[in-house]
């Protein structure tokens, strides 16, 4: 797989077809250098460009350390481990942000799961919360179940589903080291 860096050119064996499909993806200019050889440059995306065949592996031209420090929130900077993230090592970048993610999820959950109050509004036996006066005058006079306006301590928040959702899709991808430990049940 040819590698280069962001803003960087190499010169490929292209087929017409395989050109044109690699510019029409605006992430790589392609121009014809002679013959059959094309120069590739490569724009400021970085990551793995896989088109008609031909793969690219576009690499930032800073460290990807410095990247994924920056993502990983409330980390000190002392405590990035290298072999967190091995980008270096390898030309694939998924893999390695699934390792990544692995890792942050499972310092962020070292810290327990987010719980937030939520506003409930509920028709129930007994008074909870607040009386909820228009849930209540709805069902016309009925005394039980008495609507209730209440704020409850919960894990069932919006960044709790979004961490659940991306765990369910990085456990689908393939190539993932067996030793990446996503949580299954969080």
């Amino acid at each position: 797989m040819p590698v280069l860096s962001e803003h960087e050119s190499i010169y490929l064996d292209l087929s017409r077809s395989q050109a044109g499909a690699l510019q029409r993806t605006g992430f790589v200019d392609v121009s014809l250098a002679m013959g059959d050889r094309w120069r590739v440059t490569a724009s400021s995306y970085v990551g793995s460009l896989v088109v008609d065949g031909v793969a690219l592996l576009i690499r930032p031209k800073i460290n990807p350390e410095n990247i994924f420090l920056l993502l990983e929130p409330g980390l000190p900077p002392h405590s990035w481990r290298k072999e967190a993230f091995d980008y270096d090592l390898t030309s694939d970048l998924l893999p390695s942000v699934i390792a990544f993610f692995a890792r942050t999820v499972e310092t962020t959950l070292g810290r327990g799961v987010l719980r937030s109050y939520q506003v409930r509004t509920d028709p129930l036996v007994a008074l909870r919360g607040r009386p909820d006066v228009v849930g209540q005058f709805k069902r016309s006079g009925v005394l039980t179940p008495v609507g209730c306006a209440y704020d409850e301590f919960s894990e069932d928040v919006p960044e709790n589903r979004v961490r659940r959702a991306a765990i369910r899709l990085a456990l689908r991808v393939p190539r993932v080291d067996p030793s990446v430990d996503l949580p299954r049940g969080c």
